[in-house]
C-alpha cells in the first residue's frame, strides 16, 4: 500500500521499527484528535489567536513525526499568521479547514495500517 499523508518508514526510523511502540503512539494520537478539533473549533468561534496559536504549536510535532510536512507547513504559516496585528480570521479559518481535511486523510491512513499491523 502507498500511503500518501504518512511517512512509515521515518515512523519506523523513529521507533525502531518496535510495531507495538509505533501502535501506541497512533492509538495516543486518534484519541487526542477529536479533544485537538472540539478545543480548536471553540477557539476559533471565540476569535482567540493566543489560543488556537498555541494549540496548533502542540500539533504540529505529532505531524512532523508522522512526516506529513504539508499538515506542518499549515501549523507554521498560522502560527505566524496568528500573530500579525490584523488577523485574516476567513484566512486562518480556511487553513485550519485544510489542515482539519488533511488530518482525515492521515487518520483514514494510520486507521489503514493499524488493521493491518
Amino acid at each position: 500500500m502507498n500511503y500518501n499523508y504518512i511517512n512509515f518508514e521515518y515512523l519506523d526510523e523513529i521507533f525502531a521499527n518496535d510495531v507495538e511502540i509505533k501502535k501506541k503512539y497512533i492509538l495516543t494520537y486518534l484519541e487526542a484528535s477529536d479533544k485537538n478539533w472540539d478545543l480548536l473549533t471553540d477557539l476559533l468561534q471565540k476569535n482567540n489567536a493566543r489560543e488556537i496559536k498555541m494549540k496548533l504549536h502542540q500539533m504540529k510535532p505529532t505531524f512532523t513525526t508522522f512526516g506529513c510536512s504539508q499538515a506542518a507547513d499549515i501549523c507554521f504559516d498560522l502560527e505566524q499568521k496568528l500573530v500579525l496585528p490584523q488577523i485574516s480570521w476567513s484566512y486562518i479559518s480556511t487553513k485550519i479547514d485544510t489542515l482539519k481535511m488533511l488530518e482525515t486523510f492521515i487518520i483514514l491512513e494510520l486507521k489503514f495500517w493499524l488493521s493491518n499491523n
